[in-house]
């Protein structure tokens, strides 16, 4: 199992993987076990009824910046044909 960032008692941020940040800032409430690479953990938010699991790639402290997400292009980018 991979070494914890975060324990019990941290407030962090969850992104999904675009970008978007959920209803938040989350207290992490426990690691999870798991087999998998990334550590897992049990977050809640006072702004949600339901606690979350979410892999530790999908948390950041809330003192770590938040990278905005990447401008997409317009889907219509092709030349037109005339």
């Amino acid at each position: 199992m991979a070494e914890a960032r975060f324990k019990a008692g941290d407030i962090v941020i969850l992104m999904h993987p675009w970008g978007v940040k959920t209803a938040g800032p989350y207290e992490v409430i426990r690691l999870l076990p798991t087999e998998r690479a990334d550590v897992t953990y049990k977050v809640r938010s006072v702004d949600e009824t339901f606690d979350r699991v979410a892999l530790e790639h999908e948390l950041r402290s809330i003192e770590e910046p938040i990278a905005a997400p990447i401008e997409r292009p317009p889907r219509n980018t092709r030349p037109s044909r005339r």
